[in-house]
């Protein structure tokens, strides 16, 4: 066997030192504290009086590695190996955190959600005032000296109740008005936290002399006025963990305590994410709200076909009809219903004679139109959507309000649109994949030729559904069972006369147009050029005319 000193030439070599070599974290210099007892406590000192702040910096990146872990090795080699991290990204991957960091992290960002009291997704948090940013950098000269003046502050924390109850009162109000309007699991989340740690939450606030929960995101982290709101976050975290006020979150105790994952997760939270959200909405005004409805819609709809084909493959369907259900893109959203449904309407639907939704359940959302997509598709999914919620029902594990894993979870209710047409589904992009037959013939033979092509040419089964008189669950047994050649010999080929698929030369035809196309574009660009050369000032000349 080859070593390091007869290596064959042009091989690399793995040099193992006496130990591993330590890659050093992320700097956190302002981690928070942990409770008294807690794991990582620092030592008490000047900047730590009560030994539950860290006094002054305590880089984990400044630690001295241990002994004989590089030994070996050069200054060279030693660079190569470790990994830059850059001073203003957050973004943590979820490979990155400990095992099982997912609900304290969910903890962590429901304080941090209540203090800046945005109880829902896409809400858009209060943006930092720029008196109060120089007020709390120039106060304070040294990170011991805030660590000392925050530190008595919050040992007195209840001499602060009458400005909490105010901002509570604020928060609760709030609270109730996006729960109102809204589905929201955050507000639902921050709605279960006691009293006392309401309370406890905005009481540590004001002991730090701020006014409202607003940090900077578009500054450094090192800030005096970013390191107070961390303190006043991550100080009311631990007491709250501590004392089981996040139990209904499955908060980790012993994580809790780790203060530079704790730390981590703030700085994840409000100088990526927060400070993304920020952005787009300065950007787009609207666009935090659609990408949020967008991203939940389509996890929905991805769940909706994947119940879809499970329930297809266990009931013996051919390939050629499961490939109908298994995109996303294929899959209705839907609207939901309207908020403070009353028990007398729930009863008036139910009879019959809501005067608002002649036949629909007020608590049900309204299944959306989708564009293109085959009648006789929707007969037979609706139809499979039926069969396979029965089946759920019926399981023995199900029960009313029953939170599993999401896959197998008992759906919402939906219903199709009564007293007028479906709304239109915001998801436009043609599912690509599905059978020819997903897609209603005029539809598809009114798609340009390049998405007729494309669409084609994804289609590994041509046609997946018989005629529509056929696609109603009493008249699956006729034909659910045929392989692919004969269900088309039977049902297919006559269909898929129907649809205008491109030809080879038409695509011929339509590669020569865009070649075309391109040439005269580019000559375009060259006359232009030629224009700029002979007349600089023309272009500026011309613009001044339309002006």
């Amino acid at each position: 066997m080859a070593n390091h000193e007869n290596a064959p030439a042009g091989k690399r070599q793995r040099i193992k030192g006496p130990a591993q070599t330590q890659v050093p974290p992320p700097s956190y210099q302002t981690q928070p504290g942990n409770p008294a007892g807690g794991v990582g406590n620092p030592p008490a000192g000047t900047g730590n009086p009560a030994g539950t702040l860290p006094a002054g910096t305590s880089d984990p990146a400044s630690n001295a590695p241990a002994a004989g872990g590089t030994s070996n090795l050069n200054a060279g080699e030693v660079a190569k190996k470790v990994v830059k991290v850059k001073a203003n990204d957050h973004h943590v991957r979820a490979t990155e955190w400990p095992e099982g960091y997912r609900p304290t992290k969910n903890s962590v960002e429901l304080i941090l959600r209540y203090l800046g009291q945005a109880f829902y997704q896409d809400a858009i948090p209060p943006a930092a005032n720029a008196d109060d940013i120089v007020e709390y950098n120039t106060r304070f000269t040294s990170e011991a000296e805030l660590n000392r003046s925050i530190q008595a502050e919050f040992v007195n924390h209840g001499a602060y109740i009458n400005e909490a109850l105010v901002k509570v009162q604020e928060a609760e109000a709030k609270l109730r008005e996006v729960s109102n309007v809204k589905y929201s699991t955050i507000a639902t989340n921050c709605a279960m936290l006691s009293d006392d740690h309401k309370l406890l939450i905005f009481e540590l606030l004001a002991a730090a002399g701020l006014r409202r929960f607003a940090p900077d995101v578009h500054g450094s982290h090192f800030s005096m006025y970013n390191i107070t709101h961390e303190r006043v976050a991550l100080h009311a975290f631990r007491i709250i963990a501590a004392a089981g006020g996040l139990a209904f979150m499955g908060c980790d105790i012993f994580l809790s305590t780790q203060g530079g994952v704790i730390a981590r997760m703030y700085r994840n939270f409000q100088f990526s994410r927060i400070k993304e959200i920020i952005l787009r909405e300065a950007r787009s005004p609207g666009a935090v709200a659609a990408g949020t409805e967008m991203s939940v819609s389509g996890k929905r709809c991805k769940t909706t076909a994947l119940k879809r084909k499970k329930h297809l493959v266990g009931e013996a369907f051919q390939p050629h009809t499961v490939h109908m259900v298994e995109d996303a893109g294929a899959v209705s959203d839907e609207e939901p219903p309207p908020k403070n449904v009353t028990m007398e309407a729930v009863q008036q639907a139910m009879a019959g004679v809501s005067p608002v939704l002649p036949a629909n359940d007020p608590r049900a959302y309204i299944i959306c139109e989708k564009e293109g997509r085959n009648p006789k598709v929707t007969v037979f999914v609706r139809d499979v959507d039926a069969e396979r919620r029965a089946v759920e029902l019926r399981a023995s594990n199900s029960r009313a309000g029953k939170m599993t894993h999401l896959f197998d979870r008992v759906e919402r209710l939906r219903q199709v649109k009564v007293g007028g047409p479906a709304p239109k589904s915001k998801r436009t992009k043609l599912p690509v994949g599905v059978p020819l037959d997903y897609y209603d013939p005029v539809f598809f033979n009114g798609l340009t030729i390049r998405e007729r092509n494309d669409i084609a040419n994804a289609a590994k089964f041509k046609i997946g559904l018989p005629k529509a008189e056929l696609c109603v669950r009493s008249k699956w047994g006729k034909w659910k069972g045929l392989d692919y050649e004969t269900f088309m010999n039977l049902h297919g080929n006559e269909q898929l006369e129907l649809y205008d698929i491109p030809t080879r030369a038409d695509m011929r035809r339509l590669a020569e147009y865009e070649e075309l196309e391109k040439k005269l574009i580019a000559q375009l660009e060259e006359l232009d050029m030629i224009e700029e050369e002979i007349d600089p000032e023309a272009n500026d000349d011309m613009e001044l005319v339309t002006q």
